[in-house]
């Protein structure tokens, strides 16, 4: 009889198991190129933060398109105080 796919693993099938991203089987030349993958590192990069914006002023920079969350930076860089 096949094993079934779709069951699910005991836990010590899980803890013998050995979690990897899978790139340990590729060419060198193709790990360097998945390390590369994803934005560019920045001097000063962007911090996450939560900011309480009204819901039409949210909802006029989101329908204004991509981008809306750079304009809003924009916009408050420019009314910084100096």
């Amino acid at each position: 009889m096949k094993p079934d796919p779709h069951k699910s693993l005991s836990n010590a099938q899980m803890k013998g198991l050995e979690w990897s991203r899978g790139s340990h089987n590729l060419p060198s030349d193709a790990q360097q190129a998945i390390k590369r993958l994803g934005r560019p590192p920045v001097d000063q990069p962007k911090m996450k933060t939560t900011l309480r914006i009204d819901p039409d002023v949210l909802s006029a920079f989101k329908q204004s398109g991509a981008g809306w969350q750079t304009r809003i930076n924009a916009l408050l860089r420019e009314h910084m105080p100096k």
